[in-house]
């Protein structure tokens, strides 16, 4: 089933989120409601787990966005050890397939080991930072050093030169997020699953620099299922264009 969602953030798996007509249910999508297991979940304390692949998902998704495996309420099983948290904080036995491509002060890049394309990667910062809706207009700097060094491993990846413009991928974040640390993805097709690009999960690069330019904050999008995005209703490309 779709479930229900209501509004609060990582709270507490006990405490009851606000009623479906309130106005927080517009503004966050912390928790899920599981009609057949007729319990509450918290997205950062449970994931949805792929039966096929094993990755884990967001608790709105309803499709695994690696290998398009359905996804139900029968698959939600607590987080444990989140694999982008312990690829910033451990050694290389911790980072649970996800190899390390580059790494500074502030920043890494990832390859997902659960890529939804040709190539997929995750620039990942190395402060604290649980998703897009803790981010703020002082971020925007972070956020395109995450971008630039998320291009420069595509670069090296695809055998392009340091010099070569940006090769076309698709830049954003998901939210709500498959894992407990905010990640920009970088994905070059062709694409083994668009369920990550679905328009009411995935902000891209563009959206979420200006609405902190511009408001401070990243708006969520109106909770729709599906993988329409916003370039089938006339909004933006889905893939940036090479600069």
């Amino acid at each position: 089933s779709l479930g229900s969602l209501a509004g609060g953030g990582g709270g507490g798996g006990g405490r009851r989120p606000p009623s479906l007509g309130s106005a927080a249910t517009v503004q966050a999508r912390g928790y899920w409601h599981s009609a057949s297991l007729q319990k509450f979940f918290n997205n950062k304390d449970h994931k949805k787990f792929c039966p096929a692949c094993g990755k884990p998902s967001t608790l709105l998704l309803e499709v695994c966005s690696a290998c398009n495996a359905a996804l139900g309420d029968a698959d939600i099983r607590p987080t444990g050890r989140d694999p982008v948290v312990e690829a910033i904080v451990g050694g290389a036995a911790a980072r649970g397939g996800f190899e390390e491509l580059h790494r500074c002060f502030e920043t890494m890049v990832l390859r997902h080991r659960y890529p939804s394309g040709r190539i997929h990667l995750l620039a990942v910062p190395k402060s604290t930072c649980y998703d897009i809706r803790q981010l703020r207009r002082k971020h925007v700097p972070l956020l395109r050093v995450l971008r630039s060094r998320g291009m420069d491993c595509l670069r090296a990846e695809l055998g392009l030169p340091s010099s070569a413009p940006d090769p076309a991928a698709v830049v954003g974040f998901s939210y709500p997020s498959d894992f407990n640390q905010l990640h920009m993805h970088l994905v070059v097709p062709p694409f083994s699953s668009l369920a990550l690009f679905a328009h009411h999960v995935f902000y891209q690069y563009a959206e979420v620099e200006r609405e902190l330019e511009k408001r401070g904050i990243v708006r969520p999008h109106a909770i729709a299922i599906g993988i329409e995005g916003e370039e089938d209703r006339g909004g933006p490309r889905l893939l940036d264009a090479p600069r």
